[in-house]
């Protein structure tokens, strides 16, 4: 990674060789690069300027450019599509995910900059933040308390939780949730949500994963996550992302690890 201290043509193809991507030598030298214009380079730029149409090349070398130059923070993103997963290193502080141009990473499904992911030097932290103009969702950890207007999905299908109150002896607190238009009271004993009999609520047959129950609702009004249980994201709001947090933008799972 020396090569990369100056720009000379000698240095970047000693660079992208300890990357095996020597193929891209003349659109990097043809650009006459200095380090300060390395550092200010995008997955735009290399894909869009410098024709780099490989998305795993474009994060290797975005990586390798900021993770030795700059001291960015290391973190990998993976997707699954269609089965397949794929992983790319990351090494930024901060990224569009979506689709279209100004996205710099292509999830299949997602519409144009989905979501933006910062880093926040002061705190040592990783926050997403929904930015539209679709639908963001993030996977709920085993156990989440539900709050008024809280709106998380099962597989395909969103729940909102619309309100809660006491009932006419002021003794026994209830919760009412919407599921796709139809209002469910939730009570004594909570409900279970899934694709079998015994569940209070069976889910459509466009849920993913395996039968039998996908989450509870306890007494307590604490949503018990046992499979594909997300939580949609709210438009403007930073949400935390840790180790091992699960996006769910249009048709892609993207694990951050």
């Amino acid at each position: 990674m020396a090569g990369l201290e100056d720009s000379s043509n000698q240095n970047i193809s000693s660079w992208l060789s300890t990357l095996s991507l020597n193929q891209y030598t003349k659109s990097f030298t043809d650009f006459k690069l200095t380090k300060s214009l390395l550092k200010k380079l995008t997955n735009s730029d290399l894909q869009n300027e410098l024709n780099i149409s490989n998305i795993k090349d474009c994060s290797l070398i975005y990586s390798s450019i900021h993770s030795t130059l700059f001291d960015s923070p290391l973190m990998q993103l993976s997707y699954t599509h269609n089965s397949e997963k794929k992983a790319f290193p990351l090494n930024f502080s901060g990224f569009f995910l979506g689709s279209g141009p100004f996205s710099d990473f292509q999830i299949p499904g997602a519409e144009d900059k989905q979501c933006f992911v910062s880093f926040e030097a002061s705190s040592q932290q990783f926050f997403i933040v929904h930015k539209g103009p679709g639908k963001s969702f993030m996977k709920l950890t085993r156990h989440t308390v539900l709050e008024q207007g809280k709106i998380f999905c099962i597989g395909e299908t969103e729940i909102k939780v619309e309100r809660f109150w006491f009932n006419q002896l002021g003794k026994k607190i209830l919760c009412e949730v919407n599921i796709n238009g139809r209002r469910i009271r939730v009570g004594k004993g909570g409900i279970s949500f899934g694709k079998s009999r015994n569940c209070g609520v069976v889910l459509s047959e466009k849920t993913i994963g395996v039968h039998g129950l996908h989450a509870v609702i306890g007494e307590d009004f604490v949503l018990e996550s046992f499979h594909c249980c997300f939580e949609l994201l709210q438009e403007g709001l930073m949400y935390p992302m840790l180790i091992g947090s699960v996006l769910r933008i249009g048709e892609a799972e993207i694990v951050f690890e």
